[in-house]
């Protein structure tokens, strides 16, 4: 809840640093610090650093739909970044 409520605000380091921490914590909820910390990483225009997040949380084992929202953002974030033919790969 911190960690969006200071995204919010536009703070996105403090964000970032928030849910790469709260990732490491616990292993068992990593999804879902996984999941805003890709949306953070999106919305601060780092496409790159939210295409390797969500690589990472790929590696671990998610329901589908989950999983779809990372293919996802992995593509969104690649074609942004100017990798059209990753944003392709990701989705397909």
């Amino acid at each position: 809840l911190l960690g969006k409520l200071v995204a919010q605000l536009e703070r996105y380091d403090e964000a970032i640093e928030f849910f790469r921490k709260a990732a490491a914590l616990d292993k068992d909820r990593a999804v879902v610090a996984y999941r805003d910390l890709a949306e953070v990483l999106l919305e601060a225009r780092r496409y790159e650093e939210a295409a390797v997040v969500c690589r990472d949380a790929l590696e671990l084992r998610l329901l589908p739909a989950i999983k779809g929202q990372f293919l996802y953002d992995l593509s969104r974030a690649a074609e942004l970044s100017g990798d059209t033919a990753g944003a392709l790969e990701a989705v397909q």
